[in-house]
Protein backbone atom coordinates (compact mmCIF):
# COMPACT_ATOMS: atom_id res chain seq x y z
CA UNK A 1 0.00 0.00 0.00
CA UNK A 2 1.24 3.13 -0.86
CA UNK A 3 1.94 5.97 1.61
CA UNK A 4 -0.73 8.43 0.14
CA UNK A 5 -3.46 5.31 0.24
CA UNK A 6 -2.06 4.60 3.86
CA UNK A 7 -2.77 8.01 5.35
CA UNK A 8 -6.17 8.35 3.16
CA UNK A 9 -7.33 5.20 5.38
CA UNK A 10 -6.01 6.47 8.42
CA UNK A 11 -8.44 8.09 10.87
CA UNK A 12 -8.19 11.75 10.79
CA UNK A 13 -7.29 13.50 14.23
CA UNK A 14 -10.09 14.03 16.06
CA UNK A 15 -10.06 17.12 18.94
CA UNK A 16 -12.80 18.34 21.32
CA UNK A 17 -16.64 17.63 22.34
CA UNK A 18 -18.27 15.12 19.90
CA UNK A 19 -18.70 16.32 16.45
CA UNK A 20 -22.22 17.90 16.74
CA UNK A 21 -20.93 20.14 19.73
CA UNK A 22 -18.22 21.13 17.89
CA UNK A 23 -20.79 22.23 15.16
CA UNK A 24 -23.01 23.95 17.10
CA UNK A 25 -19.84 25.72 19.02
CA UNK A 26 -18.22 26.24 15.83
CA UNK A 27 -21.11 28.22 14.53
CA UNK A 28 -23.28 29.67 17.72
CA UNK A 29 -20.03 31.30 19.64
CA UNK A 30 -19.49 34.26 16.76
CA UNK A 31 -22.98 35.67 16.79
CA UNK A 32 -23.09 35.14 20.52
CA UNK A 33 -19.63 36.91 21.24
CA UNK A 34 -20.58 39.74 18.04
CA UNK A 35 -23.51 40.51 20.74
CA UNK A 36 -21.51 40.32 23.42
CA UNK A 37 -19.21 43.18 21.96
CA UNK A 38 -22.72 45.24 20.75
CA UNK A 39 -24.38 45.89 23.96
CA UNK A 40 -21.05 46.18 26.17
CA UNK A 41 -20.17 48.65 23.64
CA UNK A 42 -23.48 50.59 23.43
CA UNK A 43 -23.62 49.57 19.42
CA UNK A 44 -26.54 47.47 19.36
CA UNK A 45 -29.35 50.20 19.81
CA UNK A 46 -30.97 49.15 23.41
CA UNK A 47 -29.95 52.56 24.61
CA UNK A 48 -28.18 51.20 27.45
CA UNK A 49 -24.94 53.05 28.19
CA UNK A 50 -21.63 51.88 27.01
CA UNK A 51 -19.77 49.88 29.54
CA UNK A 52 -16.68 50.22 26.85
CA UNK A 53 -14.97 52.24 24.05
CA UNK A 54 -16.06 50.26 20.67
CA UNK A 55 -12.60 49.24 20.25
CA UNK A 56 -12.21 47.61 23.48
CA UNK A 57 -15.64 46.35 22.62
CA UNK A 58 -14.62 44.35 19.45
CA UNK A 59 -11.70 43.41 21.26
CA UNK A 60 -13.54 41.61 24.28
CA UNK A 61 -15.90 39.72 21.32
CA UNK A 62 -12.50 38.47 19.72
CA UNK A 63 -11.34 37.32 23.77
CA UNK A 64 -14.53 35.96 23.91
CA UNK A 65 -15.09 33.84 20.79
CA UNK A 66 -11.12 31.81 21.29
CA UNK A 67 -12.07 31.40 24.93
CA UNK A 68 -15.01 29.54 23.56
CA UNK A 69 -13.42 27.82 20.75
CA UNK A 70 -9.74 26.97 23.26
CA UNK A 71 -12.13 25.50 25.90
CA UNK A 72 -14.34 24.21 23.76
CA UNK A 73 -11.53 22.81 20.69
CA UNK A 74 -14.04 23.14 18.32
CA UNK A 75 -11.36 23.43 16.52
CA UNK A 76 -8.16 23.24 16.15
CA UNK A 77 -6.03 25.36 19.19
CA UNK A 78 -3.59 26.08 16.12
CA UNK A 79 -6.40 27.45 13.84
CA UNK A 80 -7.78 29.49 16.95
CA UNK A 81 -4.52 31.24 17.69
CA UNK A 82 -4.31 32.15 13.89
CA UNK A 83 -8.20 33.03 13.97
CA UNK A 84 -7.45 35.44 16.94
CA UNK A 85 -4.63 37.15 15.00
CA UNK A 86 -6.68 37.45 12.20
CA UNK A 87 -9.61 38.97 13.65
CA UNK A 88 -7.49 41.54 15.41
CA UNK A 89 -6.32 42.67 12.31
CA UNK A 90 -9.44 42.63 10.78
CA UNK A 91 -11.33 44.54 12.98
CA UNK A 92 -9.08 46.49 14.58
CA UNK A 93 -5.26 46.69 12.38
CA UNK A 94 -6.62 47.37 9.10
CA UNK A 95 -9.68 49.96 9.78
CA UNK A 96 -6.99 51.96 11.37
CA UNK A 97 -5.06 51.89 8.16
CA UNK A 98 -8.37 53.28 6.64
CA UNK A 99 -9.34 56.37 8.87
CA UNK A 100 -11.92 55.00 10.71
CA UNK A 101 -11.62 56.42 13.90
CA UNK A 102 -13.93 53.67 16.05
CA UNK A 103 -11.09 51.17 15.82
CA UNK A 104 -8.31 53.68 17.25
CA UNK A 105 -10.33 56.64 19.34
CA UNK A 106 -8.82 56.24 22.65
CA UNK A 107 -6.50 53.43 21.70
CA UNK A 108 -2.97 53.28 21.10
CA UNK A 109 -3.70 51.19 17.97
CA UNK A 110 -1.78 52.91 14.66
CA UNK A 111 -2.30 49.74 12.02
CA UNK A 112 -1.86 46.03 11.64
CA UNK A 113 1.57 46.03 12.29
CA UNK A 114 0.79 46.59 15.96
CA UNK A 115 -0.97 43.02 15.68
CA UNK A 116 1.71 41.40 13.99
CA UNK A 117 5.20 43.13 15.00
CA UNK A 118 5.12 40.91 18.59
CA UNK A 119 6.12 38.04 16.53
CA UNK A 120 9.41 39.41 16.63
CA UNK A 121 9.64 40.66 19.58
CA UNK A 122 12.60 39.67 21.64
CA UNK A 123 10.56 38.02 24.45
CA UNK A 124 9.37 35.84 21.72
CA UNK A 125 12.37 35.02 20.26
CA UNK A 126 13.87 34.34 23.61
CA UNK A 127 11.19 31.94 24.44
CA UNK A 128 11.89 30.74 20.90
CA UNK A 129 15.32 30.13 21.93
CA UNK A 130 14.87 27.76 24.88
CA UNK A 131 12.25 26.03 22.50
CA UNK A 132 14.47 25.16 20.15
CA UNK A 133 17.20 24.15 23.14
CA UNK A 134 14.90 21.69 24.42
CA UNK A 135 13.97 20.47 21.38
CA UNK A 136 17.56 19.69 20.32
CA UNK A 137 18.60 18.52 23.96
CA UNK A 138 15.48 15.39 23.09
CA UNK A 139 16.71 15.02 19.30
CA UNK A 140 20.37 14.49 20.12
CA UNK A 141 19.54 12.29 23.71
CA UNK A 142 20.78 14.83 26.29
CA UNK A 143 18.44 15.10 28.17
CA UNK A 144 17.97 11.31 28.74
CA UNK A 145 21.19 10.74 29.12
CA UNK A 146 22.33 13.79 31.19
CA UNK A 147 18.77 12.52 33.68
CA UNK A 148 19.91 9.58 33.96
CA UNK A 149 23.22 10.31 34.75
CA UNK A 150 22.24 12.44 37.48
CA UNK A 151 19.18 10.40 39.11
CA UNK A 152 21.41 7.12 39.14
CA UNK A 153 23.43 8.03 42.29
CA UNK A 154 19.85 8.88 44.25
CA UNK A 155 17.84 5.94 43.44
CA UNK A 156 19.34 4.21 46.88
CA UNK A 157 16.95 6.27 48.79
CA UNK A 158 12.77 6.83 48.30
CA UNK A 159 13.33 10.85 49.81
CA UNK A 160 16.65 11.34 47.74
CA UNK A 161 14.88 9.98 44.59
CA UNK A 162 12.29 12.23 44.75
CA UNK A 163 14.82 15.57 46.30
CA UNK A 164 16.60 14.42 42.82
CA UNK A 165 13.44 15.05 40.57
CA UNK A 166 12.47 17.53 41.86
CA UNK A 167 15.70 19.49 42.19
CA UNK A 168 16.77 18.59 38.28
CA UNK A 169 13.29 19.23 36.98
CA UNK A 170 13.75 22.89 38.40
CA UNK A 171 17.24 23.28 36.89
CA UNK A 172 16.15 22.36 33.66
CA UNK A 173 12.69 24.42 33.99
CA UNK A 174 15.10 26.99 34.33
CA UNK A 175 16.25 27.23 30.77
CA UNK A 176 13.63 25.48 28.79
CA UNK A 177 9.82 26.01 29.55
CA UNK A 178 8.18 24.45 31.88
CA UNK A 179 5.94 21.87 29.21
CA UNK A 180 9.54 20.81 27.60
CA UNK A 181 11.07 19.93 30.90
CA UNK A 182 8.18 18.07 31.95
CA UNK A 183 8.00 16.32 28.93
CA UNK A 184 11.85 15.49 29.44
CA UNK A 185 11.96 14.18 33.07
CA UNK A 186 8.06 12.13 32.40
CA UNK A 187 10.88 10.01 29.33
CA UNK A 188 13.96 9.32 31.94
CA UNK A 189 12.00 8.79 35.01
CA UNK A 190 9.25 6.44 33.00
CA UNK A 191 10.64 3.16 34.68
CA UNK A 192 10.09 4.81 38.19
CA UNK A 193 6.40 6.18 37.93
CA UNK A 194 5.71 3.26 35.55
CA UNK A 195 6.93 0.30 37.66
CA UNK A 196 4.23 -1.56 39.48
CA UNK A 197 6.38 -3.26 42.04
CA UNK A 198 7.28 0.23 43.47
CA UNK A 199 5.09 1.47 46.50
CA UNK A 200 2.13 3.21 45.28
CA UNK A 201 3.41 6.50 47.33
CA UNK A 202 6.81 6.56 45.35
CA UNK A 203 5.40 6.31 41.71
CA UNK A 204 2.91 9.06 42.75
CA UNK A 205 5.35 11.27 44.12
CA UNK A 206 7.47 11.17 41.07
CA UNK A 207 5.66 12.68 38.61
CA UNK A 208 3.93 15.24 41.52
CA UNK A 209 7.67 15.96 42.07
CA UNK A 210 8.34 16.58 38.27
CA UNK A 211 6.12 19.12 38.04
CA UNK A 212 6.65 21.13 41.19
CA UNK A 213 10.13 20.80 40.00
CA UNK A 214 9.00 22.33 36.74
CA UNK A 215 6.80 24.84 37.55
CA UNK A 216 8.12 26.51 40.54
CA UNK A 217 12.28 26.10 38.71
CA UNK A 218 10.68 28.61 36.06
CA UNK A 219 10.63 31.11 38.54
CA UNK A 220 14.14 31.50 39.12
CA UNK A 221 15.26 33.05 35.36
CA UNK A 222 13.89 35.68 32.83
CA UNK A 223 13.89 31.84 30.27
CA UNK A 224 12.05 29.87 32.56
CA UNK A 225 8.58 30.43 31.49
CA UNK A 226 6.96 32.60 29.16
CA UNK A 227 5.46 35.16 31.88
CA UNK A 228 8.58 35.94 32.63
CA UNK A 229 10.09 36.90 29.76
CA UNK A 230 7.10 39.25 29.26
CA UNK A 231 7.79 41.03 32.56
CA UNK A 232 11.43 40.97 32.25
CA UNK A 233 10.86 43.17 28.79
CA UNK A 234 7.65 45.07 30.59
CA UNK A 235 10.08 46.31 33.58
CA UNK A 236 12.63 47.99 30.46
CA UNK A 237 9.76 49.23 29.01
CA UNK A 238 8.35 51.00 32.31
CA UNK A 239 12.07 52.68 33.18
CA UNK A 240 12.65 49.73 35.73
CA UNK A 241 15.31 47.38 34.07
CA UNK A 242 16.48 43.97 35.58
CA UNK A 243 19.61 42.36 34.07
CA UNK A 244 19.55 38.43 33.90
CA UNK A 245 22.11 38.40 37.25
CA UNK A 246 19.24 40.56 39.16
CA UNK A 247 16.49 38.45 38.02
CA UNK A 248 18.78 35.22 39.47
CA UNK A 249 19.18 37.19 42.64
CA UNK A 250 15.33 37.45 43.67
CA UNK A 251 14.39 34.00 41.66
CA UNK A 252 16.79 31.68 42.69
CA UNK A 253 16.03 32.36 46.73
CA UNK A 254 12.20 32.82 46.45
CA UNK A 255 12.27 29.07 44.16
CA UNK A 256 14.10 27.50 46.73
CA UNK A 257 11.94 28.65 49.34
CA UNK A 258 8.70 27.03 47.30
CA UNK A 259 10.70 23.76 46.01
CA UNK A 260 11.91 23.26 49.90
CA UNK A 261 8.08 23.77 50.69
CA UNK A 262 7.17 21.72 48.18
CA UNK A 263 9.82 18.82 48.73
CA UNK A 264 7.95 18.35 52.77
CA UNK A 265 4.52 18.47 51.20
CA UNK A 266 5.98 15.53 49.26
CA UNK A 267 7.61 13.45 52.09
CA UNK A 268 4.49 13.98 54.23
Amino acid sequence: MSSDAARAQSPSPAWGPPRGWRRWTLWGAPPACALAAAVSGGLAGLGAAPLFAPAAAVMLGVLLLCAIYWATEAVSPLATALLAIGLCVALLGVPATWGQGWATTGTRITGYTDFIAPAGSSVMLLMLGSLVLALGAHRTGLDRAAGRALLAPLASSPARLVAGVLCISAFLSMWTSNTATAAIMLAVTRPLWGNAALPASLRAAVPLAMAVGANVGGIASPVGTPPNAIVFARLQEMGHPLNFVQWLGVGLPLAAGVLAVGYLALRW
